[in-house]
């Protein structure tokens, strides 16, 4: 073999050497960025986590007030009710009061 083939076959050689380790050094650099990224990640759940566990703690220990969004409910519906009777009342009166001329002093 002459020199000249012999120098390309050494270059294929270490090339055929250098490119796999040139791209497992970049695929480690590449893992390396996302594992500090990760690892930054759940650095800031764990101050999270503690702090969801606190607030769940102190709802835990507030009184169960489940009777005063009933009576708030119930409140509610009672005034939709009266505003319903009112209005079907007004309704009712409404032909009534056309004949008759409004009452001094009505409207202030």
């Amino acid at each position: 073999m002459t020199k000249p083939k012999i120098a390309v076959f050494a270059a294929l050689a270490i090339a055929g050497i250098v490119t796999p380790v040139c791209i497992q050094h970049q695929a480690q650099v590449k893992l390396r960025s996302e594992n500090d990224v990760l690892r930054q990640s759940a650095e800031q759940v764990a101050p999270l986590e503690a702090e969801n566990a606190r607030l769940a703690k102190i709802i835990a220990e507030l009184p169960r007030q489940t009777a005063a969004p009933d009576n708030s409910s119930n409140e509610v519906l009672k005034l939709r009710g009266e505003v319903a009777r009112l209005r079907e009342d007004s309704r009712e009166l409404a032909p009534q009061n056309r004949g008759n001329p409004p009452c001094p002093g009505a409207g202030r």
